[in-house]
């Protein structure tokens, strides 16, 4: 269908135009782009960036097409223009934009390969049809990896353009597929609850009381309320179930139900510090003085992050990351741009935000030393650390927190400190006020009772980014985000990380947790 493979110079006009038209006949909506010819930029990065920018105002065109005579306009004012094809429902497609080898990888393993494809300067641009139902978001950064979704409000560059480099897109395959179901966010479907007011026979029962339940908490209903409708609801049903059983389901929804619409327990969180490792979930190096050093290879190219505890305090282990969880929900929550000291009030208010109802003083005693176990600790970056505001991974040695004075502590000025203020690392602070940080949800993290879920569920949150997207990580690399050991037969693995894994599906973090061993590796995939 797709033939022309020359580049933009050595294609004619008319060969351009025939192309373009043909977009159209295929119901794609086209906008014409920059490229090298029409750029515009006073430095060279100005000028890279805007060789993708259309040339026109655009917006109309997600509603509309273009007609024959506005093509053949534009190819008159600027014959050398790249073209955009407008994506979402306008054009029917949806496309995944697999810009890295690890992206393509990831596409390979997930079958997204076998559909309408074109060829970028980097990977692959995958056309898939626009589903008939459900809704499909843009995205960017999927998994952490180079792949971005682009559907309703976006656009990708077709072929027979030539990216900056030199480097022509074009035509692979031509067969368009269905988009995959895991990036479709599906619509919720409206269910007749009114048959089961009159009560249900055995088999039927819990399921009906789930229905019912959720329905009555959507509503705004209390513990109390929905207690007294499902035993008069109950008492319709053949045999009615237990008053203990049905209390025990009502708080486990309603609990679920506080998880899911809580917007006060979401903050966002420093990226590179969800990323990277500080803490050990090992109970062979917690609060020891053995190292973390982690190293990442790429194209023959290694860089390492390393994390070096004191002697006094030793590495941190779980409970020093709830510390930090809710230092940085503290942080969170202030008004921006944030400076330096921050106070992040009184030890007793930290430790009611993870938990306690009571403040011993060896409660808060801990609580202190975990702060200074994390101000203490040495981050060495070998280009792993991200820089927002440069924009560049940095070599430098760091701490997160520089400076701490304490509740009862005397600041410089002689005066007695009424709370505990911080000094966060300049670049950790620019980052967090650079908005360069991840939703988390506080009161998920505090939920999970394992550690190992706990760790989990702060490492893959990041992730989240699409939903129903399964993430795929190796085995080898969550224990390195973990610090955990590598076991190695599948038996021990498994062992080792089901309890948390049951834990994580139970409060429907995810909904299926599965083992997948591809040609190098194990790979766990987490489905939402």
């Amino acid at each position: 269908m797709f033939a022309l493979s020359r580049k933009n110079d050595e294609i004619s006009t008319s060969e351009k135009a025939s192309l373009l038209l043909k977009y159209l006949s295929m119901g794609f909506s086209i906008i014409p782009i920059r490229g090298e010819v029409y750029t515009y930029g006073a430095t060279q990065e100005e000028r890279i960036k805007n060789t993708k920018a259309p040339l026109i105002p655009w917006t109309e065109f997600q509603q509309r097409r273009a007609t024959e005579e506005e093509v053949k306009d534009w190819l008159k004012k600027w014959p050398k223009m790249n073209v955009a094809i407008v994506t979402g429902k306008i054009s029917n497609v949806v496309v995944v934009d697999l810009d890295s080898q690890e992206a393509v990888e990831w596409a390979e393993r997930n079958g997204l390969l076998n559909t309408m494809l074109v060829k970028t300067s980097r990977g692959f641009h995958a056309y898939f049809l626009y589903p008939g139902t459900g809704t499909v978001q843009n995205a960017i950064k999927i998994n952490d990896m180079s792949i971005d979704i682009r559907a309703n409000g976006g656009y990708v560059i077709a072929p027979p353009s030539i990216h900056h480099t030199n480097v022509q897109y074009r035509w692979i395959k031509n067969d368009i597929l269905p988009l995959p179901e895991f990036f479709i966010k599906k619509e919720k479907k409206i269910i007749e609850l009114r048959p089961l007011y009159s009560g249900v026979s055995e088999g039927e029962r819990n399921n009906s009381l789930v229905r019912l339940c959720g329905s009555w908490i959507n509503d705004g209903l209390s513990f109390e309320e929905c207690l007294e409708m499902a035993l008069l609801w109950n008492e319709k049903n053949t045999p009615p179930l237990s008053e203990k059983e049905i209390r025990i389901t009502i708080k486990s929804l309603i609990r679920k139900h506080l998880l899911n619409h809580n917007q006060t327990s979401i903050y966002y969180h420093e990226k590179n510090l969800l990323r990277l490792p500080i803490f050990t979930y090992s109970k062979e190096k917690i609060h020891k003085v053995e190292k973390i050093e982690v190293v990442f290879e790429n194209k023959n190219i290694k860089r390492n992050w390393t994390v070096i505890p004191s002697i006094v305090y030793g590495l941190p282990g779980p409970f020093d990351e709830m510390i930090f969880m809710a230092i940085n929900k503290i942080v969170s929550e202030l008004p921006k741009p944030i400076s330096n000291p921050i106070n992040i009030g009184s030890l007793k208010n930290i430790a009611k935000m993870i938990g306690y109802e009571t403040f011993s003083g060896h409660v808060l005693n801990l609580i202190k030393n975990s702060i200074k176990r994390i101000k203490s600790i040495n981050l060495l970056s070998e280009t792993v650390y991200f820089d927002a505001t440069k924009k560049k991974f940095i070599t430098d040695v760091f701490n997160v927190i520089d400076r701490v004075i304490f509740q009862g502590e005397l600041d410089d000025n002689g005066d007695k400190i009424k709370n505990t203020y911080i000094w966060l690392n300049p670049v950790y602070l620019k980052n967090i006020n650079a908005g360069y940080v991840s939703k988390i949800d506080y009161n998920v993290y505090f939920s999970l009772k394992s550690f190992i879920a706990k760790g989990i569920y702060r490492n893959l949150s990041p992730l989240f980014s699409i939903s129903n997207l399964p993430i795929k990580i190796s085995y080898k690399k969550l224990t390195q985000k973990l610090q955990i050991k590598q076991e190695r037969y599948l038996s021990d693995i498994k062992t080792q990380l089901n309890p948390a894994h049951r834990e994580l599906i139970k409060l429907g973090i995810f909904k299926e947790i599965k083992y997948e061993q591809s040609k190098s590796n194990l790979l766990i995939i987490y489905k939402k």
